[in-house]
């Protein structure tokens, strides 16, 4: 799990006091299919394309469960979290009902 480091007070009663704490990351991921925008979801960076396999898998778009789908990283921040992808799908296997988009 993706976490920072991060530097803050802690108030307990009249007292005032530093501390270093840990905080688990939360980045967006954007999904492109095929080069067309499909959603951006969040989640905790790490084992990006597991999560990507399963969204397509459970929201029922990529019909193949023999072969995965290419998933290539076309964007990362500054720290060095992937922040987009395009899955490269052959046409043939997505489920006909997608429509290109998911709220």
């Amino acid at each position: 799990m993706a976490t920072l480091r991060y530097k803050g007070i802690k108030q307990n009663n009249e007292e005032a006091r530093q501390v270093e704490d840990t905080l688990a990351v939360e980045e967006a991921l954007r999904i492109s299919i095929n080069g067309n925008a499909f959603t951006v979801t969040m989640r905790t960076p790490g084992s990006d394309e597991a999560l990507v396999r399963g969204l397509l898998y459970t929201e029922d778009i990529y019909i193949d469960k023999k072969e995965h789908p290419q998933i290539f990283i076309t964007e990362k921040n500054n720290l060095g979290y992937t922040t987009s992808v395009n899955v490269a799908v052959d046409e043939n296997k997505i489920n006909k009902p997608y429509r290109n988009s998911r709220t």
